[in-house]
Formats: structure tokens, C-alpha cells, sequence
């Protein structure tokens, strides 16, 4: 059974606000919407516990471990962070720093204004 009251909970008022953020991007962003999903490159490393996806001009970057790091990222002077699941991630020429169990996604800083509200 659904708890609507549950939606007042910080908990799950920071995870509905990350889903309406999520999906408002998807709606304005080229890169992520069309129905399909096709990444132009995946990398990860798995001992590490991190993952990234190039999409187009977007990168969607994951760190899956309970301890933070560093991801490279290819062209990333010319990257924004546009949305980010939690606080504390950085990004320089060529690495993104990650908290703990964390996503990021990037996009080009020429974007369309109508993201910025993603930030």
C-alpha cells in the first residue's frame, strides 16, 4: 500500500525531488529523451566500482562505492555538472570527484539554457 504522508519525510522528499529533477531534464535534454537508450561508450572499472556512460554530448558518471574517487573524463573543460545526487562533487580538465554511492550528469557548457534550472 502506497503512504502518500511518507512523500513529507525528508528521506523521501530528497528521492521525489531527484525523480521530478531526473525526469525534468530528460523532457529538455536531446541527449535523453526518444524512448531509446543507445550509449555511444561505456566504461567502468569494476574493482573500483564506477561507471560511465557518453551519451551523445552528455555523460552520465556512477560511483557505486561507499568510499569517494576520481573518474576520468574525456573533454571535460567543456562539460558542466547539470544535475548531481548529492553534494560534493567536483569536476576539473579531467576528472570528476565523487562521493559515496553517487551519480553525475554532465553536459556540454553550451547547453540549452532551459537545463540550467537542473544545477
Amino acid at each position: 500500500m502506497l503512504d502518500w504522508d511518507e512523500r513529507e519525510r525528508r528521506a523521501h522528499r530528497e528521492i521525489l525531488e531527484w525523480y521530478r529533477r531526473l525526469i525534468g531534464l530528460r523532457r529538455c535534454a536531446p541527449d535523453f529523451h526518444g524512448g531509446r537508450f543507445d550509449p555511444d561508450a561505456v566504461c567502468f572499472d569494476e574493482e573500483a566500482r564506477w561507471l560511465r556512460v557518453n551519451r551523445r554530448e552528455s555523460v552520465v558518471i556512477c560511483n557505486f562505492s561507499a568510499i569517494s574517487q576520481s573518474v576520468p573524463v574525456a573533454d571535460a573543460s567543456r562539460l558542466d555538472i547539470v544535475l548531481a545526487s548529492r553534494s560534493g562533487v567536483r569536476l576539473d580538465d579531467t576528472m570528476i570527484d565523487l562521493p559515496p554511492v553517487s551519480v553525475a550528469i554532465l553536459m556540454p557548457k553550451n547547453r540549452n539554457p532551459s537545463t540550467e534550472v537542473y544545477e
